[in-house]
Order: C-alpha cells, then sequence, then structure tokens
C-alpha cells in the first residue's frame, strides 16, 4: 500500500474539555486511487490530511508512506518527504502575496533540489497555469487576484514537482460551477493518466461523482466509516 494509517487519534485541549478531532481511524490507499473523505466541518477530516501530509503530529497511531514510518523520521527526512512525494492543495490559497501567480507555483522546486534553476520549469508552470484557467494572471500578484484565482494558483502550485500524492482540503470549496467543473477535470486525468493517488477532504459529494467507482469515507465527531455514494452528476 502506498499510504497506511493505523489507529491514528489527535486530540485538542478547548479551554476546560478534551476534543477528540480524530478518534482511532484506520487505512489505506493504494497507489493511484483516488479518495474523498466526506463530513461537515468539524468533523475531524482536516487534522486527519494534516496527520497524513506530516503537517500535524498524532496523539497515537503511524502513518506509513511507501513503508516508512513519516513519524519516526526526523524533521529534516519528513520535511524530504513532504516536499518530493506530496503535493497539497490547502483550504485556503495560502501564496506568498510578494511573489506572482507564476513564482508561487515555482516555489516548491526550490525546496525540493536548492541547486536547480528553477527558470528550467517555467513552461510547465505556465502549462499548469494554463489548465487552471489563469494563462493571462502569471504576473499578477495574490492581492490582484480574487479568492477563487488564488485557490487555482495553488492547485497549479501543488502539480509542479509531478507528485505521486495529491492531498486536498476543499479544493474546490469557493469556486463558481464552471471552473470547478475544470479543476475536477484536471484531477481525473492526473488519476487516470499519471495515476497519480488523491486524498480529498471535501463536504461536496459532487467531486466524489466525477470519478469511477471512487472510495469514499464519511467522517463525523472524528469517526470514520467507508461508504459508497452512487449517482450521476
Amino acid at each position: 500500500m502506498l499510504i497506511e494509517c493505523k489507529d491514528l487519534v489527535k486530540k485538542y485541549r478547548l479551554e476546560d474539555r478534551e476534543l477528540q478531532a480524530v478518534d482511532h481511524v484506520s487505512f489505506s490507499v493504494a497507489e493511484g486511487d483516488f479518495v474523498a473523505i466526506l463530513g461537515h466541518s468539524g468533523s475531524g477530516k482536516t487534522t486527519l490530511l494534516s496527520m497524513i501530509g506530516g503537517l500535524a503530529r498524532p496523539d497515537q497511531g503511524n502513518v506509513y508512506i511507501n513503508g516508512v514510518d513519516c513519524w519516526r523520521q526526523s524533521e529534516l527526512k519528513l520535511a524530504g518527504m513532504r516536499n518530493q512525494l506530496i503535493g497539497f492543495i490547502f483550504q485556503f490559497g495560502s501564496l506568498i502575496p510578494t511573489m506572482t501567480a507564476i513564482e508561487n507555483v515555482l516555489l516548491p522546486l526550490s525546496f525540493a533540489d536548492p541547486g536547480s534553476d528553477p527558470s528550467a520549469k517555467i513552461p510547465l508552470a505556465r502549462e499548469l497555469l494554463d489548465q487552471v484557467g489563469l494563462a493571462d494572471k502569471e504576473n499578477s500578484f495574490p492581492a490582484q487576484l480574487s479568492g477563487g484565482q488564488q485557490r487555482r494558483v495553488a492547485i497549479a502550485r501543488a502539480f509542479i514537482n509531478r507528485p505521486g500524492i495529491i492531498l486536498a482540503d476543499e479544493p474546490t470549496g469557493d469556486l463558481d460551477e464552471d471552473t470547478e467543473g475544470e479543476i475536477l477535470e484536471i484531477f481525473r486525468q492526473y488519476n487516470t493518466e499519471k495515476k497519480t493517488t488523491f486524498l480529498v477532504v471535501t463536504h461536496n459529494s459532487k467531486l466524489v461523482l466525477t470519478q469511477n467507482n471512487p472510495r469514499t469515507f464519511l467522517m463525523k465527531d472524528g469517526q470514520f466509516s467507508e461508504a459508497r455514494i452512487s449517482g450521476s452528476t
């Protein structure tokens, strides 16, 4: 299995009470899977994704990627795994405000190989911006872009290193319906043609229905269960 999660637990303390955001979650994901995690806000979806991506340390349990126990690695090795294997699409754009759209897309390359010349990947960055409908915005700064446009830049950035895994937190949350459809088509193509593995956190079951035979999990109050969503888009 590409990803294995075993008995994951994450707790937070809120004033005088303890919140169990992730409650003993175990599941596995094969290479090339498209996995959707459905649930309402506060159900623990984002926390789970953060633990899988090496951003939030679990209080209990293990995350294995390609058989490597992520949370037993040094911070340096964990950072390398994140950069080389995983593309992140966060709930908010999280762009660097002093960089243009194309500079933001190219940014992960400087961490993947500090000695490389990012300009060699400019054609790929332009291609990715074109795929998300922003070919004419490459020199725009985040403040000059709408929220939806910033999200699309973040999606392009997630693909620049050609990662084997994409972790996406509400990737189409603030996009109009047409743009959402275009983004989902990009996801479908990468999943089908390049065998990119997707874990997508969403409250939108429509995203699940764009895939053939989707693997779908439901999350509520930190608890996890597998389900089958059926229907037509």
